[in-house]
């Protein structure tokens, strides 16, 4: 972390958490999970609230991990989720029920850019081609899992030979 990011952690009165896909594990580990719950333990231990807005939780496939999360999640100021499916998952780690609310997904709250902006993005960024597309966000913690790379590169092959589609890889992470 920067020294400015630490400077505008120490004074700032609530940190916020959220939203998306960000508490799950992989069969493989659960380092992943366990960076965003010391995320909540460190801002409690500086006096700090913590909302936990929007997120969605499992698949966790670690018993330690369960235990993690309620331990952390018991500390959250408000907790809320995108769906019924996450706060049964926290529920079974041991949250209460009554402390979680659902929400709709934050993605369906923002406004779209106005057409005439977002074409000339894609005419700068030389992405309007006319053609249909299918954009692709790889996850790379995925990588080091066996064939990951391959069977990615299989998909890809896959959308070229059988649609007239252009592919767009839009790394996000």
């Amino acid at each position: 972390a920067t020294i400015q990011s630490l400077i505008n952690f120490i004074k700032t009165d609530v940190v916020i958490i959220g939203g998306g896909g960000l508490y799950c594990d992989l069969p493989e580990t659960n380092k992943w999970l366990l960076f965003y719950l010391d995320l909540i333990s460190i801002s409690k231990r500086f006096g700090k609230k913590v909302i936990i807005m929007g997120v969605s939780v499992g698949p966790l496939h670690h018993a330690d991990s369960k235990v993690a999360i309620n331990k952390a999640f018991k500390d959250a100021d408000i907790i809320s989720v995108r769906d019924e499916l996450s706060k049964e998952m926290l529920t079974e780690c041991g949250v209460a029920a009554d402390r979680i609310l659902v929400i709709p997904d934050l993605v369906f709250s923002l406004e779209s850019k106005p057409k005439e902006t977002v074409e000339k993005i894609l005419r700068y960024e030389e992405m309007l081609t006319g053609a249909k597309s299918v954009v692709l966000t790889p996850c790379y913690y995925n990588e080091k899992q066996s064939g990951w790379t391959e069977q990615y590169i299989k998909l890809c092959e896959e959308i070229a030979s059988q649609t007239q589609l252009d592919i767009w890889m839009i790394p996000m992470q």
